[in-house]
């Protein structure tokens, strides 16, 4: 799973820069479609976010690239959400 988080996290590296410079504090990721995403305003509303992955069909295929304290930490929602 790390190896799919990193190659992703690199793919986007570009989009990743422009949503922490525009100020959003993340962005969802499909994993199978890296460039299927989305950029949060906030992460910190788990059930927004659940909702965001659920009516996208993504089913928890996705993670999550946290932009919180200039990091970008990514989670696979799998393993956060369920």
């Amino acid at each position: 799973m790390k190896k799919i988080l990193k190659k992703v996290k690199k793919k986007l590296k570009s989009e990743i820069e422009f949503a922490q410079e525009a100020g959003f504090e993340g962005m969802l990721v499909m994993l199978d479609d890296s460039q299927t995403y989305i950029y949060l305003e906030t992460i910190y509303d788990n059930e927004t976010i659940e909702e965001i992955v659920y009516e996208n069909g993504w089913d928890d295929d996705c993670a999550l690239i946290d932009f919180s304290q200039n990091s970008q930490k990514m989670i696979h929602l799998q393993e956060a959400i369920c």
